[in-house]
């Protein structure tokens, strides 16, 4: 079983995920400050289990797998093609194409570059 430190989770949310104001409120219904106030025996479970959600999920995934991931959202969900996610993160189709099988093949700055695909 997991031991959860409701606070702790909210404190890595803010510190290690950079999330905002926005963010908290957009997934918890709640601000930073007024989920740490929230008692923890009190917390509604879906709180505390969308703390452990966003947290404990993403500590043994590495960075590139999570940016694969997003980039096979990009491609099944939202349809757009290797060419055009390649166009954004100023990568050939073929770099892509390449980090998507193995992550380590693009530099820390073109991989900088895929990263901001997702924002745009």
């Amino acid at each position: 079983m997991i031991e959860v430190n409701f606070k702790k989770n909210i404190e890595a949310l803010k510190i290690d995920y950079h999330f905002t104001d926005e963010d908290f409120i957009e997934h918890f219904g709640l601000r930073e400050d007024q989920l740490l106030q929230t008692d923890t025996q009190g917390a509604s479970p879906v709180l505390v289990d969308k703390s452990i959600d966003l947290t404990y999920a993403y500590k043994h995934i590495s960075a590139d797998e999570r940016l694969t991931h997003l980039i096979d959202i990009l491609i099944q969900v939202a349809h757009f093609s290797t060419k055009t996610i390649a166009a954004y993160g100023h990568i050939s189709e073929d770099e892509l194409k390449a980090y998507i099988e193995e992550p380590s093949s693009l530099d820390s700055e073109k991989n900088l570059y895929v990263v901001l695909i997702y924002h745009c």
